[in-house]
């Protein structure tokens, strides 16, 4: 096993892919698309706005130390694509993952999202209908369904010795 020591000196960098906006991906729209776009922070409140989607950017970047160069070659790759959106009236962009957005062709499909909207989502049905399985499960169901994944896995799960149930002897 080729270890590396540490500090290294890093005599190149490598970039995979393009660190910037990917103008196109499997399910995006064209960049300049009109949008309407709900954002979820607080701030504003619930309301749609008008935005132009910009392209997909990065939200994480991974980096990997090559050990066959020991340690002196870094790779840095963008990882985690996601929806890049200008929103006029905020003056800032909104990124898809914090917001509800729906392409628009015309003015009049300009509507706002509503949350009736958000709620008629197959995913966020999907989510509700889990959450009310579980909430309606026993705290001794639960326990047997987190033995039976701890079981299924691989994980080592400790145990802890109980004196309970065992008598104690007078004098000894």
């Amino acid at each position: 096993m080729n270890d590396i020591e540490y500090p290294i000196t890093v005599s190149n960098i490598k970039v995979n892919g393009d660190l910037g906006i990917k103008a196109k991906s499997l399910f995006s729209p064209e960049p300049g698309t009109w949008v309407s776009v709900r954002p979820c922070d607080d701030k504003c409140k619930g309301k749609t706005h008008l935005g132009i989607y910009i392209g997909a950017i990065p939200l994480s970047l991974s980096v990997t130390i090559d050990k066959l160069s020991g340690g002196s070659e870094i790779t840095i790759e963008p990882s985690m694509h996601n929806p890049a959106i200008w929103v006029p009236d905020l003056k800032r962009v909104v990124m898809g993952c914090g917001s509800w957005w729906a392409v628009i062709k015309s003015p009049e499909e300009l509507k706002t999202i509503t949350d009736s909207d958000i709620e008629n989502c197959w995913y966020v049905k999907a989510l509700k209908a889990h959450l009310a399985e579980e909430a309606k499960k026993t705290k001794n169901e639960k326990a047997k369904d987190l033995v039976k994944q701890m079981l299924e896995s691989d994980i080592e799960v400790p145990v802890k010795k109980s004196n309970r149930g065992k008598a104690k002897r007078k004098g000894t």
